[in-house]
């Protein structure tokens, strides 16, 4: 038979409950400072959200203004398509000059859809590239629909399928053209 012997309990000494003060009001600023990071995400994420909803408001009332705007006459293939090609023989720096001279240009082409995705209140179209240079630039143009006839058209839209639009050269990225605002031109 195992016989259990008692051992007492001794409560803690002056050091060891100094400690556990220590401790515990480390763990008191600990909460505390995860509370106040979760407060201020919080503040800079709200501030965030507002800016970009003023931002897109904006966006869509330049959109307005595009339907009387005097389109440039760049041209979406030839020097433009060769110098942002992936694998063109331009440098860096030609790309930068060349985006430099055409950002805040107005421009009216039609280029080939390639997908469509729904970006709160408006449509980025990501048009087709050719590999070769030869064809038309490749674009991000977010499109803000104009009307119910604008968005129908828009859906209506497939791979491969011109789209015609009229927009604001705004920069680059991945080597394709951002184009933003842009509207619909029927």
């Amino acid at each position: 038979m195992q016989h259990f012997s008692r051992q007492s309990v001794s409560l803690p000494s002056k050091a060891g409950a100094s400690v556990l003060k220590v401790l515990g009001i480390s763990a008191i600023i600990i909460v505390a400072m995860i509370g106040g990071c979760v407060a201020c995400t919080a503040t800079v994420v709200g501030a965030a959200v507002k800016g970009h909803e003023a931002n897109q408001a904006k966006l869509a009332e330049n959109a307005a203004g595009l339907l009387s705007a005097k389109p440039s006459d760049l041209r979406a293939d030839g020097d433009l398509a060769q110098i942002f090609t992936i694998g063109s023989k331009h440098t860096e720096i030609q790309r930068e000059e060349k985006l430099r001279a055409i950002t805040g240009k107005v421009v009216e082409w039609t280029l080939p859809v390639y997908e469509i995705s729904k970006d709160g209140d408006h449509y980025k179209v990501q048009t087709g590239s050719s590999l070769s240079g030869t064809g038309p630039v490749s674009c991000f143009v977010h499109i803000y629909p104009q009307s119910d006839a604008d968005t129908q058209a828009l859906l209506r839209l497939t791979e491969k399928m011109p789209v015609h639009f009229r927009g604001i050269i705004e920069g680059d990225s991945f080597r394709s053209l951002v184009i933003r605002p842009a509207i619909i031109v029927q």
